[in-house]
């Protein structure tokens, strides 16, 4: 035990002298003022320094200082220090180490970057300087900075450039287009409205020259044919003149026959007219029968078309007034609706009774988890979360109440009033018969009785004592039935069966049984038999005479029928008879009295056995003594209790439990007639209330009785607070029904309301109403249409025709006949005027003449003319169709506008980076000691703590009931590994928040994780190293140490790429941890692969703590096993 309680000094002294280590060593690497200077110097916000000398360039008449806007973009960067100064002053910062690092943007910037009529264009280069040591994180964040800031400068100018590029070319190509579209409309305006007319010029000339020789020739034609078209003309008049003169005699007589005819039409059209008038009547009179015809047919279709709407309404709903009955679809949904609300009224009621009650369950269940509280937890409001030991042993002595005083008259009323009132449950005078009833039937053995009784003999005393009643109700059942419970008697056994029956020898079936059977309504079986037996042999011509004898007897023969033939030899050997008879069994006094009885029984033919039945019959005789069980227990506890809390509250401390003992006392001759209070000790409770304290109260009850007591209470409680949570989640909630499922609230909330069919049929009887009227109102608003009058097409503005009228015919052939006579006078009168004509006409030759010279003269100049259109024309054609060309091609305008065309990359590299960088690194150097001074400490405090815990910790203690537990490595190993991880955890996380607090990052999170992991990782490795090597393990420890320390860059040291050096300072654990810090103090995050990578090795790091070799200690000598027997 001292041994133990010296181990755990050490380890709380090592815990805190390991958290004084490190407090002391981080004090003086991060908050001592001596070496403050260093720290400030070492910062892990990078500071910028842009110096702009850019003088700006024109871009299409338009001024740029594209330097400003690249000035204007990085003061938009909030995450980082940027300060923008003259370059004399940003080279003084770069070296005294103000600046981290300097942007240079150089003056011809915007005339780099605006060059873009330049064939071969150069890109725009931004210069930057990192500060002399500044590590390779910190090259490598300023170069990604500078990158991105000039990767968005660049799209910005880019997009600037094809803005620009693609509205000149878009403008272009517009005017190219007009230009082709105005050309081409010009050339074709002057091809259609010049060359065109001018191309027909020349042959018009030639027509015209044509025409005046043909008119020539045809002048001296017509000389010659005008006399011989005069004399012909003369001829031909007097031609005429004779032929009118015959004409005008066939006239006068065509005038006759004319009137003739005229006549004749006369008469015709006023038989017509007469015919006409006699249709126009028949059509009347076939129209109005048409109409009365039309009205009968469409009256009987609507009527028919009334009468099926209202057979159709009616199928729907009808109420009949005198049988008050109605029928129909609807009458039936009202049925329904009807039996629907009453029944969802039913459920719904059932559902909210069914609520109610689970409430009222659930409020049962919280008193009596508070009921529970009280007795496990002094304290209706407490849990298991929240009580403690106390509270149960406080709750013990409530049930208890161990607070009697030392004499009867500092002992509280209320506990005797408890003791008292269950004296007042027991019934003495039964108790004792039952228990001799239960010693008599073998239920209870003597001792267990004697042990009841002397309980019983205590509390008598008691309550002779004090005065106090014993119950006088009936508590037992089984004293009123002295346990017998009767069968049911007589009891009815129906048990199907097949007998075989020979029909040749057959002559009694009965039932045989040593029990009192007996066949019930025997009639009906030897009627069964019969009808079975008289359907098999009916084919051989033979019947059964079946009838019932003695008890339980059939007596049975078979005989031919009249007139049968078949011998009996020729009948089956075996019919099988299927029978199931009621047995009715009566139970003797002998087998009343048993619990179980079986039931034997056989069928015989012809006294031979050949079906056996059984069944049994089973009163449980204890059913009395189960039923009293709950009166029992309570009858027992109440017994039990009460004699405890007498033997409590008078015996001594010695005679508790020492029942015999305390009732030999009682019964003593001597003690005859003395009350408990005066053979109460002086050391007895009921002396001694009220004369201790209450830890001494406590102290008097065990700790293991407690932590019993109190399981039972956290089990009771808890099956009751989850019986609770069941019952709710059953019910659910009112205001939340419709989001719930599966609760009796949900359940409720979703069922139809009872009314709504029956909303929705009296919908359907509005609407019935409603289609009933219109349908009336329709059928009587029919009448008659009104008839048409039949009309005429003569009327007064169109009349029949009238008969025609000769005289005006008469006169015309008379005026024919005039005017063809004054013809032959005007024709001869022409032929004379025309003879006189024809020598006055003159001759036109010469005109023709002078035409063809002036003809000839105006052909040569539109020769010319035309030619030279011609010539116009086609050099129009040719500049048209290579404009065309150079507009469907004009997207490669800019390409091959320049020299070297479309292969010329340099143009193309430039508009896709205008602009560049050049950077410039000094020698690498730590930024800060922070991550140094993390590491070096992180590595003192491992090698502190490790091996001191490696000789602190003691080897797994045997105790009596380890002896049969297989000694493992993991179980020996297990009390030290845990205490080394909380020991660890400690001190890792104290590490981590205090450095957090101290140190200023970007992620304090990441910071304190990593932290975390990295000091928990060293001290249990070397912990386990420690355990495992001793002296070797702090050897490897120091030797990773001593690289670390040699090849730190914060000494200046390098190593060359590719050599063995450089491979160990690659892979050495403590420069990559101090590579880690370094990051997150530069404001980059540690990938999860890496905190991943850590978690593992923290796990391995735990698990060799719990496998490493317990038989030696760190100095190497064995241990051996140390044995508690406490």
């Amino acid at each position: 035990m001292q041994k133990k309680k010296q181990s755990k000094f050490s380890l709380l002294g090592l815990t805190a002298g390991g958290i004084l280590l490190v407090t002391v060593l981080l004090f003086f690497a991060l908050k001592d003022d001596n070496l403050r200077k260093a720290a400030e110097d070492q910062t892990s916000q990078v500071t910028y320094a842009l110096v702009n000398e850019d003088k700006g360039a024109k871009f299409e008449n338009r001024q740029y200082i594209l330097g400003r806007d690249f000035v204007t973009l990085i003061n938009n960067d909030l995450d980082h220090n940027w300060q923008t100064t003259t370059r004399s002053v940003a080279e003084a910062g770069i070296i005294d180490g103000q600046f981290d690092a300097v942007i240079y943007i150089p003056q011809n910037f915007s005339e780099r970057l605006l060059d873009l009529q330049s064939i071969a264009p150069d890109q725009a280069v931004v210069d930057y300087q990192v500060s002399e040591g500044q590590n390779e994180l910190t090259n490598q964040a300023v170069q990604i900075k500078v990158d991105s800031i000039l990767k968005e400068f660049n799209q910005r100018i880019v997009q600037m450039y094809f803005s620009s590029i693609v509205g000149n070319i878009s403008e272009a190509q517009r005017n190219v287009n007009t230009i082709v579209r105005g050309d081409k409309e010009t050339h074709t305006s002057l091809a259609n409205n010049i060359q065109s007319p001018f191309k027909e010029l020349p042959g018009n000339f030639s027509s015209v020259l044509d025409v005046s020789s043909i008119l020539d020739a045809d002048n001296k034609r017509f000389i010659a044919e005008q006399k011989s078209f005069v004399d012909s003309f003369q001829q031909l008049l007097d031609t005429n003149n004779e032929g009118l003169n015959s004409s005008s005699e066939s006239l006068e007589k065509n005038k006759e026959t004319v009137d003739q005819f005229t006549e004749d039409v006369n008469k015709k059209i006023e038989e017509s007219i007469q015919q006409f008038n006699d249709q126009v009547e028949l059509q009347k009179k076939q129209l109005a029968a048409q109409w009365d015809n039309d009205l009968t047919n469409y009256q009987a279709q609507f009527d028919g078309l009334n009468h099926s709407l209202i057979q159709q309404m009616n199928n729907f709903y009808q109420s009949d007034s005198t049988t008050k009955k109605n029928t129909g679809v609807l009458a039936d949904f009202y049925g329904q609706a009807a039996y629907f609300q009453e029944n969802q009224t039913a459920r719904m009621d059932e559902i909210k009774n069914e609520i109610d009650q689970l409430k009222q369950q659930v409020e049962s269940l919280k008193e009596l988890r508070t009921k529970i509280a009280e007795t496990y937890y002094a304290d209706g409001n407490k849990t298991p979360d929240d009580s403690t030991l106390e509270d149960t042993k406080q709750a013990i002595l409530n049930l208890t109440d161990l607070t009697s005083s030392q004499n009867s008259s500092n002992l509280k009323d209320q506990y005797l009033q408890v003791l008292n009132g269950k004296i007042n449950t027991i019934n003495n005078n039964e108790l004792r018969t039952w228990l001799d009833l239960l010693v008599s039937n073998g239920k209870l053995s003597d001792s267990e009785a004697n042990r009841y009784k002397q309980e019983l003999s205590v509390i008598e005393e008691y309550a002779e004592d004090y005065g106090v009643s014993f119950s006088t109700g009936t508590n037992f059942k089984y004293l009123t039935t002295a346990g017998e419970v009767p069968h049911a008697n007589p009891v009815e056994v129906e048990q199907a069966c097949i007998v075989a029956i020979n029909p040749r020898t057959i002559k009694s079936l009965d039932l045989v049984s040593v029990s009192n059977v007996e066949i019930k309504d025997l009639g009906a079986l030897a009627a069964t038999v019969k009808s079975i037996l008289d359907n098999e042999l009916s084919q051989y011509d033979y019947e059964t005479t079946v009838t019932a004898g003695p008890p339980n007897s059939l007596s049975i023969s078979v005989a031919s029928k009249p007139g049968g033939t078949t011998p009996i030899s020729d009948l089956p050997k075996q019919i099988g008879v299927n029978i199931s008879p009621t047995i009715q069994w009566t139970l003797s006094d002998t087998e009343l009295k048993e619990a179980f009885v079986e039931l034997e029984y056989s069928w015989r033919v012809n006294g031979a056995e050949q079906n056996k039945g059984y069944y049994a019959s089973f009163a449980d005789k204890n059913q009395p003594l189960v039923e009293d069980l709950p009166s029992i227990f309570a009858q027992f506890e109440t017994l039990g209790g009460s004699a405890q809390q007498i033997m409590t509250l008078f015996a001594d401390p010695n005679q508790q439990g020492d029942l015999p003992g305390f009732l030999a006392l009682i019964q003593d001759p001597a003690n005859i007639g003395r009350p408990l209070e005066e053979l109460a000790t002086s050391e007895s409770i009921y002396n001694s209330y009220d004369n201790i304290t209450d830890e001494a109260k406590k102290k008097l009850i065990q700790d293991s009785l407690v932590k019993e007591y109190r399981a039972g209470g956290d089990k009771l409680y808890k099956q009751v607070d989850q019986q609770i949570k069941e019952l709710r989640q059953t019910i659910g909630t009112e205001k939340n029904a419709e989001n719930e499922t599966n609760t009796l609230y949900s359940t409720l909330h979703f069922m139809m309301l009872p009314e709504m069919l029956n909303n929705e049929a009296n919908k359907l009887n509005q609407w019935f109403n409603s289609a009933n009227e219109q349908i009336a109102a329709t059928y009587g608003s029919w009448k008659e249409a009104e008839k048409i009058q039949t009309e005429s097409i003569i009327n007064e503005e169109n009349p029949h025709p009238e008969s025609g009228d000769t005289k005006p015919i008469a006169d015309a052939t008379a005026s024919v006949s005039d005017t063809m006579k004054a013809l032959v006078e005007t024709a001869k009168n022409s032929a004379e005027s025309t003879n006189k004509s024809a020598a006055e006409v003159e001759d036109v030759g010469s005109k023709i003449e002078d035409i063809t010279k002036t003809t000839k003269d105006v052909q040569g100049n539109a020769d010319k003319v035309l030619n030279n259109l011609d010539k116009v024309v086609a050099d129009a054609n040719k500049k048209d169709s290579t404009n065309d060309i150079y507009s469907k091609n004009f997207d490669k305008v800019l390409t091959n506008t320049r020299q070297g065309g479309a292969d010329n990359q340099k143009v193309f590299n430039f508009l896709a980076s205008p602009m560049n960088t050049i950077g410039e690194f000094g020698e690498n150097r730590t930024i800060s000691a922070v991550p140094y001074y993390l590491t070096f400490i992180g590595t003192i405090v491992a090698l502190f703590v490790g091996y001191g815990l490696s000789s602190s910790l003691f080897e797994r203690k045997l105790r009596d009931h380890d002896f049969f537990v297989t000694q493992s490595r993991l179980w020996k190993n297990t009390p030290n590994a845990l205490r080394t991880l909380i020991i660890s955890m400690i001190i890792a996380i104290f590490v981590s928040g205090i450095t957090a607090w101290i140190v200023t990052v970007n992620s304090t999170l990441g910071w304190f994780s990593y932290t975390f992991l990295v000091f928990l990782i060293s001290l249990l490795l070397t912990t386990a190293l420690a355990r495992q090597f001793g002296r070797v393990g702090l050897f490897i420890v120091g030797l990773l140490f001593g690289f670390y320390l040699m090849m730190t860059p914060l000494l200046g040291m390098t190593t060359t790429p590719g050599s063995v050096i450089h491979f160990i300072f690659r892979i050495s654990p403590m420069q990559n941890i101090e590579n880690g810090y370094t990051a997150l103090l530069n404001g980059l995050s540690i990938g999860w692969g890496t905190y991943l990578f850590l978690i593992v090795l923290t796990l391995v790091s735990l698990g060799l703590n719990f496998f490493v070799s317990v038989s030696k200690d760190t100095l190497g000598e064995p241990l051996g096993q140390v044995i508690d027997h406490e």
